[in-house]
């Protein structure tokens, strides 16, 4: 998993990084472009492993075990190995929402 100091930074960057223009951005359909991107990205500059580079963009989507899962087996047929294997640690470690109660399912009121 990734350093929590890269955490630490990424973070407080965001936090004054203010707005930010993302309108180049808006051809990518689907998270797994969104995650191509980045691994290219992670590629061209050499200064962050491309995997931490991916952890760190999905960790701010508190994406669902599922998701995690589903986009691990599609990087893997796309070749990504590396980044596919990151991110079912994520899946891994996430934590399973509770199930909703059958009373919370139904909309039943407590009497």
């Amino acid at each position: 998993m990734i350093d929590p100091g890269l955490v630490k930074w990424f973070r407080d960057a965001k936090a004054h990084a203010g707005e930010i223009d993302i309108s180049d951005l808006a051809p990518l359909q689907n998270v797994l472009e969104i995650i191509g991107l980045t691994v290219e990205t992670a590629r061209q500059s050499g200064e962050i492993d491309e995997a931490d580079a991916v952890e760190l963009v999905l960790m701010d989507l508190k994406a669902s075990r599922q998701e995690l899962r589903a986009w691990a087996r599609d990087l893997k047929r796309l070749g990504y190995l590396n980044v596919a294997d990151r991110v079912g640690q994520m899946a891994s470690a996430s934590r399973v929402k509770p199930r909703p109660s059958f009373k919370q399912r139904w909309g039943l009121k407590a009497h």
